[in-house]
Protein backbone atom coordinates (compact mmCIF):
# COMPACT_ATOMS: atom_id res chain seq x y z
CA UNK A 1 0.00 0.00 0.00
CA UNK A 2 1.18 3.48 -1.17
CA UNK A 3 0.93 5.94 1.19
CA UNK A 4 1.59 9.84 1.10
CA UNK A 5 1.23 12.81 3.27
CA UNK A 6 0.38 16.59 1.98
CA UNK A 7 1.51 18.67 4.69
CA UNK A 8 2.69 22.79 5.04
CA UNK A 9 6.19 21.49 5.66
CA UNK A 10 8.74 22.23 2.93
CA UNK A 11 10.49 18.89 2.30
CA UNK A 12 9.72 16.02 -0.08
CA UNK A 13 10.77 12.03 0.88
CA UNK A 14 10.57 9.80 3.30
CA UNK A 15 11.11 10.24 7.27
CA UNK A 16 13.73 8.20 8.76
CA UNK A 17 13.91 6.31 11.63
CA UNK A 18 16.23 7.97 13.17
CA UNK A 19 15.02 11.52 12.98
CA UNK A 20 16.32 13.75 14.98
CA UNK A 21 12.95 15.48 15.58
CA UNK A 22 10.29 12.68 15.56
CA UNK A 23 7.01 14.13 16.35
CA UNK A 24 3.89 12.83 16.27
CA UNK A 25 3.48 13.55 12.57
CA UNK A 26 6.69 12.42 11.53
CA UNK A 27 6.72 8.81 13.79
CA UNK A 28 3.23 8.41 11.61
CA UNK A 29 5.09 9.34 8.55
CA UNK A 30 8.21 6.77 9.52
CA UNK A 31 5.66 3.89 10.50
CA UNK A 32 3.67 3.55 7.54
CA UNK A 33 6.53 4.37 5.53
CA UNK A 34 4.99 7.48 3.27
CA UNK A 35 6.09 9.91 1.32
CA UNK A 36 5.84 13.32 2.52
CA UNK A 37 5.06 16.33 -0.06
CA UNK A 38 4.30 19.70 0.79
CA UNK A 39 0.98 20.66 0.01
CA UNK A 40 1.20 23.30 -2.31
CA UNK A 41 3.71 21.48 -5.09
CA UNK A 42 0.62 18.64 -5.18
CA UNK A 43 1.06 19.52 -8.92
CA UNK A 44 4.34 18.69 -9.02
CA UNK A 45 3.40 14.34 -7.88
CA UNK A 46 4.02 12.06 -10.57
CA UNK A 47 3.05 9.03 -8.39
CA UNK A 48 0.09 7.50 -7.77
CA UNK A 49 -1.22 6.60 -4.25
CA UNK A 50 -3.54 4.39 -2.43
CA UNK A 51 -3.92 7.08 0.09
CA UNK A 52 -3.48 10.86 0.41
CA UNK A 53 -3.46 12.40 3.93
CA UNK A 54 -3.81 15.97 3.91
CA UNK A 55 -2.66 18.17 7.09
CA UNK A 56 -3.92 20.81 6.68
CA UNK A 57 -2.03 24.07 8.01
CA UNK A 58 -4.01 25.26 11.56
CA UNK A 59 -2.60 29.43 10.79
CA UNK A 60 -5.04 31.64 8.78
CA UNK A 61 -2.19 32.78 7.31
CA UNK A 62 -1.49 29.22 5.99
CA UNK A 63 -4.89 29.04 4.82
CA UNK A 64 -5.07 31.85 3.01
CA UNK A 65 -2.88 30.30 0.79
CA UNK A 66 -5.21 27.23 -0.06
CA UNK A 67 -8.48 29.25 -0.07
CA UNK A 68 -8.72 29.05 -3.71
CA UNK A 69 -6.95 25.86 -4.08
CA UNK A 70 -9.15 22.92 -4.47
CA UNK A 71 -6.57 20.64 -3.02
CA UNK A 72 -8.81 17.30 -2.40
CA UNK A 73 -9.37 17.64 -6.10
CA UNK A 74 -5.86 17.95 -6.61
CA UNK A 75 -5.05 15.24 -4.17
CA UNK A 76 -7.28 13.09 -6.17
CA UNK A 77 -5.63 13.06 -8.83
CA UNK A 78 -2.56 11.15 -7.32
CA UNK A 79 -4.44 9.15 -4.42
CA UNK A 80 -7.86 6.25 -4.70
CA UNK A 81 -8.69 7.97 -1.35
CA UNK A 82 -7.93 11.08 0.47
CA UNK A 83 -8.33 11.36 4.22
CA UNK A 84 -7.65 14.78 6.06
CA UNK A 85 -6.24 14.56 9.52
CA UNK A 86 -6.99 16.09 12.18
CA UNK A 87 -4.58 17.60 14.38
CA UNK A 88 -4.52 19.82 17.38
CA UNK A 89 -7.80 20.78 18.58
CA UNK A 90 -10.97 19.76 16.88
CA UNK A 91 -12.50 23.40 17.15
CA UNK A 92 -9.66 25.05 15.80
CA UNK A 93 -11.32 26.23 12.69
CA UNK A 94 -14.34 27.58 14.24
CA UNK A 95 -11.61 30.51 15.40
CA UNK A 96 -11.05 31.55 11.87
CA UNK A 97 -13.12 33.73 9.86
CA UNK A 98 -16.15 32.66 8.50
CA UNK A 99 -15.40 31.87 4.82
CA UNK A 100 -12.41 30.01 6.27
CA UNK A 101 -14.59 28.25 8.49
CA UNK A 102 -17.09 27.03 4.83
CA UNK A 103 -13.27 26.43 3.09
CA UNK A 104 -12.82 23.54 5.85
CA UNK A 105 -16.39 22.34 6.01
CA UNK A 106 -16.59 22.20 2.23
CA UNK A 107 -12.91 20.54 2.49
CA UNK A 108 -14.68 17.94 5.18
CA UNK A 109 -17.37 16.86 2.92
CA UNK A 110 -14.68 16.00 0.11
CA UNK A 111 -12.90 13.77 1.35
CA UNK A 112 -13.13 10.24 1.84
CA UNK A 113 -12.54 9.98 5.73
CA UNK A 114 -10.89 12.13 9.15
CA UNK A 115 -8.33 11.02 11.07
CA UNK A 116 -8.09 11.86 14.20
CA UNK A 117 -6.89 11.87 17.47
CA UNK A 118 -9.30 13.36 19.35
CA UNK A 119 -12.75 11.86 20.25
Amino acid sequence: MKIAFLTQMGFTGKIPRNHSNMRTEFAQMCALKADHYPLYDVDKISEDYDHVILMIPKTQKDRDGLYNIDIVKKARRVGKYVWFMQEGPNWIFQDLPIQQQFWHYNVLMEVDGILTENR
